[in-house]
C-alpha cells in the first residue's frame, strides 16, 4: 500500500509541475493549452476527454465518469 502511495504522489507531483508551466495568466489568458495538456494526460490514461470552449478564449477539459 504504501509503495502505491509514493507511486501516486510522484505522478501527482509531475503532472501538477508541467501543468503549473503552462502560463494561464489572465489577460490574455492561454486555458487552451492547459486544457489540451490535461485532455491528453487523461486520454493516455484511458478516460475520453472533451475540450470544450465555453465562451470566446474559455476552454476546459471535461471527462464524464460513470459511477
Amino acid at each position: 500500500m504504501a509503495r502505491l502511495l509514493e507511486e501516486v504522489r510522484e505522478e501527482t507531483t509531475e503532472l501538477l509541475s508541467e501543468l503549473i508551466k503552462i502560463d494561464t495568466t489572465n489577460p490574455p489568458g492561454n486555458e487552451t493549452a492547459a486544457a489540451k495538456f490535461l485532455a491528453e494526460y487523461l486520454e493516455n490514461e484511458g478516460l475520453k476527454c472533451e475540450v470544450v470552449e465555453s465562451a470566446p478564449g474559455r476552454v476546459h477539459a471535461v471527462v464524464a465518469l460513470k459511477i
